[in-house]
């Protein structure tokens, strides 16, 4: 809800793998994609026609993406749409003919279906192979050795003398399921970022782990929080924020990838096209453009007089709250906004200030109470990392938890329908 944008050990990774693993690909010939059987509408020899006419216009806008390569890996999403602005009518030119196979053929170039697929132990072991081949010149690819190396540089990174403990085999998958991902498993988060960067391991869980964004930046509803094990691994889907089908040259794009739940990214927004006006994680405060509002309903039979209404201060975020159905989602956590209403009206000022000083061991302020009460620390910079952190702080301000900026007519409202009506029965 609140932007956030990828560590500097994050854009480090991100680059080195785009100019190993994607940049060699924009210098490669491209007449393989070339139908090898007559196409169904038109002759083959038409077809080659046409298509050498459009590869001076593609070989053009490769020779741009290989001028702006880091712009491409790791450049701020204002230098991604100047790409575009720069790029859009080559762009437009070489997709009006045939636009499924020009994008094909760049998704394959750029390679996000291979990163996808990337392992952590891939990544080392590639690493080492290098490094050993760069010592002695050759192609060395004894697979024990690998295991010998991995386990020297784990001793020297966590101290743990493990390299006399073990016996590496010839069978290198042996070592990977049996050794390799259990000591990989065992490293701690505080620590993985050195891991990380010791062996540059770029993967889609690297990311998911690095990026520090625990609850979907899109609903603020639900955990991403990443988990690796060996009985298998969950991190956060990879959304495209401008959709890879629609922009592929974007597709390895570090600030076109946005951590988000599977229900937002695979339910929801889909391939729906988001563009550069639309609102960013990584470039606006979403949560600064609407809030969340607590309302009385028109009847209180049951005891469940409050209902959540969503109120937009700014029209950019219309269409994010439409795709992401914000709207709905909060009428589902009227429950939510009716119990800190409860806790609002048990805890007056007074009665807070009464407690902190009984519990002066516990609690040094008002404010540490509030939070004790609230179940959480009303705090903008910890949104992004509760569940429904935005709808909480919103009503917080509201009923004068934050601030001391209450909405005195509604309580007002409120008192009276549960002292005098008898809401609760």
């Amino acid at each position: 809800m609140y932007k956030f944008e990828p560590s500097e050990l994050m854009k480090e990774l991100h680059k080195k793998y785009f100019e190993r693993y994607v940049l060699p690909n924009f210098y490669h010939e491209i007449y393989s994609v070339i139908p090898n059987k007559e196409s169904k509408k038109e002759p083959r020899e038409t077809w080659y026609s046409r298509f050498h006419d459009e590869k001076k216009l593609f070989d053009c806008f490769m020779r741009n993406c290989s001028r702006h390569w880091e712009v491409l890996a790791v450049g701020e999403f204002d230098e991604l749409e100047k790409f575009y602005c720069d790029n859009e009518s080559l762009i437009k030119q070489i997709g009006n003919a045939d636009p499924k196979t020009w994008n094909n053929l760049l998704s394959e170039i750029f390679g996000y279906e291979k990163f996808e697929k990337e392992s952590e132990w891939n990544c080392i072991k590639q690493q080492l192979i290098e490094e050993r081949n760069k010592e002695q010149r050759c192609n060395y690819r004894y697979s024990p050795t690998v295991g010998e190396d991995f386990l020297q540089e784990y001793d020297i990174l966590f101290h743990n003398n493990v390299t006399e403990k073990l016996c590496i085999r010839k069978n290198l998958e042996w070592f990977k399921n049996t050794v390799a991902d259990k000591m990989i498993l065992c490293i701690k988060k505080a620590d993985f970022e050195r891991f990380a960067s010791r062996f540059r391991i770029w993967t889609p869980y690297i990311f998911a782990l690095l990026s520090e964004v625990r609850v979907c930046p899109y609903c603020n509803r639900q955990f991403i929080s990443p988990v690796l094990t060996k009985d298998g691994k969950s991190r956060a889907d990879i959304d495209h924020f401008l959709p890879k089908g629609i922009y592929p040259y974007f597709a390895m794009s570090l600030y076109n990838w946005i951590p988000s739940c599977k229900t937002c990214n695979s339910s929801l927004k889909l391939a729906r096209k988001f563009d550069f006006i639309d609102l960013h994680p990584y470039r606006d405060n979403i949560g600064d453009c609407f809030y969340y509002s607590i309302k009385i309903k028109g009847d209180n039979d049951s005891g469940n007089f409050i209902s959540v209404d969503t109120i937009i201060e700014d029209e950019a975020c219309q269409h994010h709250i439409n795709v992401f159905k914000l709207r709905e989602l909060a009428e589902f956590h009227s429950d939510l906004a009716q119990s800190l209403v409860q806790r609002r009206l048990c805890y007056s000022e007074q009665y807070i200030e009464d407690l902190v000083q009984s519990n002066i061991n516990l609690y040094h302020t008002k404010d540490e109470m509030k939070a004790g009460i609230l179940g959480y620390v009303p705090n903008k910079k910890r949104i992004n990392n509760t569940i429904l952190g935005k709808m909480k702080y919103d009503i917080a301000v509201q009923l004068g938890f934050i601030d001391d900026d209450e909405d005195r007519k509604l309580l007002e409202k409120i008192r009276r329908l549960v002292y005098k009506e008898g809401a609760y029965g």
